[in-house]
């Protein structure tokens, strides 16, 4: 009979000690709930394109947020873990600040970008008329982004 913890390829190699193999779970979650939610997301979608209400858009964006978050905290462990062992804990956490910092500039990048993506196909000023538009570029933006982050 076989033991199972062979059956796993992480349990096998880099995941020996307790802590890991929940964080390799975790992740493992984090990346089928990102498949699964990229998928729901893909067959209701109805916002791209400004088609729906602000509203609608919104809606589809908050989870967007709650799973881009999760996946950058997932990455920020890797990362951390990564760079203490090759470098050392205080080449780690300038890594791990400017990661940080890069996600806050990315999202203020992102919200500019779209709001001129609506301005400059043609909507008026009146966020009334140029959010949903906005809002649609930002859930394209914010999947891209997830795949980017997870890889």
């Amino acid at each position: 009979m076989s033991d199972l913890r062979f059956n796993l390829p992480f349990e096998r190699t880099r995941f020996r000690r307790p802590l890991n193999f929940t964080l390799a779970l975790t992740m493992r979650h984090t990346v089928a709930l990102a498949t699964a939610l990229l998928a729901m997301t893909a067959l209701a979608d109805e916002c791209p394109g400004g088609s729906t209400s602000t509203e609608g858009c919104r809606k589809l964006l908050v989870p967007l947020e709650r799973l881009l978050e999760s996946t950058e905290s997932a990455s920020e462990t890797r990362l951390r873990e990564r760079l203490e062992k090759a470098n050392g804990p205080e080449y780690a956490t300038d890594a791990v600040t400017a990661f940080r910092a890069s996600n806050r500039v990315w999202r203020r990048l992102r919200d500019q970008e779209c709001w001129y993506e609506a301005l400059r196909d043609g909507m008026s000023t009146s966020p009334d008329y140029a959010s949903p538009v906005a809002e649609a570029c930002k859930v394209a933006r914010t999947r891209e982004r997830i795949k980017w982050v997870s890889r």
